[in-house]
């Protein structure tokens, strides 16, 4: 812009030789611009355009840019410029109303950039505020989330171990150094929102050991976990309640169940693969949790958690009244 001002009237002219008189009125309307484009991105785009006040915007606007050229013109006037340069004394509408053109369309141009920047500007702070806003409200909403999942599991659980010390008590007390590992587990990897892949199958071990304790003989589970894993990192318990769900509707009436319960990991996905007979009547055991409380929790963890990077499906073969869900997670 302040090359524009010193050079604009004389790639006109090109003859015409710069005054001094002239580089003084071109930094003075230097000046002038700087303070029309910081006048109006600070105070008039927020005092008036920003709170619909577009009528008095319009108004200080086109004030703002009269009184600059006309400004401008006494500017001229005194530094006797009308007389030192050819050009400048050509009579014109502009001479008559005593307005300096070159001032009021590069007022008008500047105006309109500022205008343009403050509203870049403006629009750019509410979506990062917005931005900010969202992040905390999904935080706030995890931490709610976790705090279900530790009473949510520990009632289950600890149900289970109720019901093994009736049947045998040698068992329930290795299921309870199995809980302790569990809750030492939900202590420290839920709170920090994350644990690795290592840490999270290990978990579902130590829970499928003890339900293999609490169930009969008739009852078959199958467990396969990866042998190697890849280092990567997974939001805990982001499986546990499609496992818990396959104890929980997988035994028969008749005290006997088949499950089978698959977890594979490649280098960049982690999926889930359960598979149970359906009982037609869920058994006192399998009541636990039947609010449904965990499955919406995890359903929400999912979609917090892992959008657009989770697929899950789920089918029911009436023919061999079975169960099986599949859940594929990209963890990278």
């Amino acid at each position: 812009m302040a090359f524009l001002l010193l050079s604009y009237p004389h790639t006109l002219k090109k003859e015409v030789n710069w005054p001094p008189e002239f580089i003084t009125k071109q930094v003075v309307h230097l000046g002038v611009i700087l303070t029309a484009f910081y006048f109006n991105s600070l105070v008039l785009v927020p005092k008036l355009l920003l709170r619909k006040k577009y009528i008095q915007f319009l108004v200080a606007i086109i004030l703002f840019t009269l009184l600059a050229a006309f400004f401008m013109t006494f500017v001229s006037r005194m530094l006797d410029l009308h007389t030192k340069l050819p050009f400048a004394n050509i009579p014109s509408l502009w001479h008559k109303l005593y307005l300096d053109r070159f001032a009021t369309w590069t007022t008008l141009i500047v105006l309109g950039i500022s205008t343009l920047l403050a509203i870049m500007s403006k629009w750019s702070s509410d979506s990062k505020k917005l931005e900010l806003l969202e992040r905390e409200k999904i935080q706030t909403e995890l931490s709610a989330l976790r705090a279900q999942i530790h009473p949510h599991f520990l009632f289950n659980t600890l149900n289970t171990v109720y019901a093994l010390s009736y049947v045998d008590g040698e068992a329930s007390r290795k299921a309870l150094a199995q809980v302790s590992r569990l809750l030492r587990y939900q202590l420290y990897e839920i709170q920090s929102g994350e644990t690795t892949v290592d840490k999270e199958l290990a978990f579902i071990r130590d829970y499928v050991n003890i339900m293999r304790l609490r169930v009969n003989d008739k009852i078959d589970i199958e467990l396969e976990l990866p042998e190697q894993t890849h280092h990567q990192n997974i939001a805990p318990m982001i499986l546990m309640c499609y496992i818990e769900n396959v104890f929980k509707h997988g035994i028969l009436e008749e005290g006997e169940g088949k499950m089978f319960i698959s977890i594979q990991q490649t280098e960049n996905t982690l999926s889930l693969t359960t598979k149970n007979k359906i009982a037609s009547v869920s058994q006192p055991m399998m009541n636990e949790g039947s609010t449904g409380i965990g499955m919406q929790n995890t359903q929400r963890r999912l979609e917090l958690l892992y959008p657009n990077k989770y697929q899950i499906s789920a089918h029911t073969d009436t023919v061999s009244n079975e169960f099986e869900l599949r859940l594929t997670l990209q963890l990278t």
